[in-house]
């Protein structure tokens, strides 16, 4: 990084500095970013190709709130790759990191084919590089294989990852079914996901012990027409609108219970709108739906 004194050519110089002392030396940086959203679920996207950007937890909380910053599900820095066109550093709302996430990666897609005059793009993330194709308003993101063993989602022993009981002792909430997609799922069955309370159970199943890395919380039920509703709870966010994960474990939880007909696609229905899920031969799932640019802006960081 470079800096110069432009006021005197006495005292013109260049510094270069270790990105990471960039970021804890100055005490006030004004940062551009971008708000998008998948379905209502929303980032703040920030370019640490163009400047350096803060990962610090009181950072990412502090962008991240509602109230005094410019508020989101999750902050998402974009960083330069050889392996993809983009990679994904992604955190929570608590400031805790996740190694992917459908929806950011719909909307960042977006970005990088704008950028490359194109409508196919990698993404890579912790998780795995992810593939991206638009067509017209609709981006489709293949989320790869899923893992369902138990050391992979992970859980804390070996249990059916197909039947999974937590004892919540709540009449009409089935058994969970997990599975993992770079971050942790339990989906349950339910008798109408609309009157599940998320905002109560998810809270405490997130922590339960099963979950040595907490876990997101869906809860779905059967609508007609090969359609089924859910509703999530994300870890280290709270309840969302939507997530692309969440809506391909759901598909996947969907599958296993019969609600959906194999080999055809199928819409998840969330607060915040509809995906569209299918399977490949191979066993990769796909999720297609909408994203939105809100709006660009500068945050104001004081680095305290």
């Amino acid at each position: 990084m470079f800096f110069v004194d432009k006021n005197s050519r006495k005292r013109c110089h260049f510094i270069i500095l270790p990105l990471i002392h960039v970021c804890d030396i100055l005490p006030r940086m004004d940062i551009a970013f971008t708000k998008m959203d998948g379905l209502g679920n929303d980032f703040v996207i920030l370019d640490s190709r163009v400047f350096p950007i803060p990962r610090d937890e009181y950072f990412i909380k502090s962008i991240a709130d509602r109230r005094q910053g410019v508020g989101c599900d999750q902050v998402i820095i974009l960083e330069s790759t050889p392996a993809a066109d983009i990679f994904l550093h992604m955190y929570n709302q608590d400031g805790s990191m996740t190694k992917t996430c459908g929806n950011a990666a719909r909307c960042v897609a977006h970005l990088v084919m704008e950028e490359r005059e194109r409508d196919n793009c990698t993404i890579a993330t912790s998780w795995s590089t992810l593939q991206a194709t638009r067509k017209e308003d609709v981006v489709t993101i293949n989320m790869g294989i899923p893992a369902f063993y138990w050391r992979q989602i992970p859980l804390a022993c070996s249990v059916d990852t197909n039947a999974v009981d937590l004892s919540l002792g709540l009449e009409g909430i089935g058994k969970g079914f997990c599975v993992s997609f770079g971050n942790p799922h339990v989906v349950f069955l339910c008798q109408d996901a609309q009157e599940i309370n998320v905002l109560s159970l998810g809270g405490r199943i997130e922590r339960h012990p099963l979950f040595p890395e907490r876990t997101n919380i869906e809860f779905i039920s059967p609508l007609a027409n090969n359609r089924v509703r859910m509703r999530v709870w994300e870890r280290g966010s709270g309840v969302t609108k939507a997530c692309a994960s969440g809506a391909c474990a759901s598909f996947l939880a969907s599958l296993h219970h019969n609600l959906i007909t194999p080999h055809t696609k199928a819409e998840i229905v969330m607060d915040g709108g509809s995906l569209f899920l299918h399977r490949n031969a191979a066993g990769e799932v796909f999720a297609s739906g909408g994203y939105s640019v809100n709006f660009k802006g500068m945050y104001t960081y004081e680095n305290t």
